[in-house]
């Protein structure tokens, strides 16, 4: 006999980027972005922690609007670091809107705090995928966080 437990377990909702961006959650990670990559978008994501691991869900600022990245996260990370290769997408990130979205003064992050999220989010790496809503094909979700990687996001 077969368990479907997991095949029927609901799917969390998908988190809308343009609240996250309007209360400063969501916002571009300049800081980790590289300028011999212009192509790799990096987008930083600070979340109340949670005490047990759980899946991410976040509709992305693309072109499309309908890309959604799916992350792991792990007990007590707040922050994640998502990474966009828009050379493997079929659609580019709408920085402009993002950037229209935020706040003048977004929440601040303790630097301690970013680099334990960046290391956390580096072993999750392997474990980011992507996926595209309606039936589109999804991208290649490899990721991780912090200063070499997040979850790519496929739309």
């Amino acid at each position: 006999m077969t368990d479907t437990r997991i095949a029927d377990a609901p799917q969390p909702a998908a988190l809308s980027w343009q609240s996250l961006a309007e209360s400063g959650r969501l916002a571009r990670a300049l800081d980790r972005e590289n300028a011999t990559a212009p192509h790799l978008r990096k987008l930083r994501l600070t979340l109340e922690p949670k005490a047990e691991p759980h899946t991410l869900r976040l509709k992305m600022p693309c072109d499309c609007g309908s890309c959604i990245v799916k992350a792991q996260m792990k007990a007590g990370a707040s922050c994640l670091v998502l990474v966009w290769n828009e050379e493997k997408q079929k659609c580019s990130l709408r920085l402009k809107e993002l950037a229209d979205a935020a706040p003048s003064e977004g929440p601040t992050v303790p630097a301690a705090g970013v680099a334990a999220a960046e290391a956390d989010t580096q072993a999750a790496a392997s474990t980011a995928t992507a996926e595209a809503v309606g039936g589109a094909g999804g991208g290649d979700g490899a990721g991780g966080a912090g200063g070499g990687g997040g979850a790519e996001g496929g739309g």
